[in-house]
């Protein structure tokens, strides 16, 4: 929380990607909900522990999984989900809504004050998501 996140353009994938600080270790291509061209990119090769986004026209999907069963790791992709979304929200937006979701929070639809609109915010039994809309 202390290190300082550069902000990174939303429509830039090659500096939202580069924000993640781990390299690619898998890329696939397919389709969004809306049937758009959509690429997703696999941090770390651990299925269980690892980061993902899906990059479209329309959307960034962030995903972040974990082992609760295996702390260590667990934390580590946490702190992925964390930096991540303070890159791409902002420092005190992006802890505000890792914060929220990381407690249990579910957030359908959140507007920031910039106008980035933030959806489906939640963590579940092994996964955090949300979708920002560009």
């Amino acid at each position: 929380y202390t290190a300082p996140v550069a902000m990174v353009n939303l429509h830039n994938d090659e500096e939202i990607i580069a924000a993640v600080g781990s390299p690619v270790v898998e890329k696939e291509t397919g389709a969004n909900q809306n049937g758009e061209p959509m690429t997703t990119y696999y941090f770390g090769d651990d299925q269980r522990n690892s980061l993902e986004l899906s990059l479209s026209r329309e959307f960034v999907d962030v995903a972040w999984k974990y082992d609760q069963d295996n702390p260590e790791k667990a934390a580590a992709v946490f702190e992925d989900g964390q930096r991540i979304s303070r890159a791409l929200l902002g420092g005190k937006e992006g802890s505000n809504l890792y914060e929220a979701i990381a407690k249990g929070q579910k957030i359908d639809t959140l507007h920031l004050e910039d106008g980035t609109e933030i959806r489906k915010a939640r963590c579940g039994s092994s996964v955090c998501r949300y979708q920002i809309v560009r």
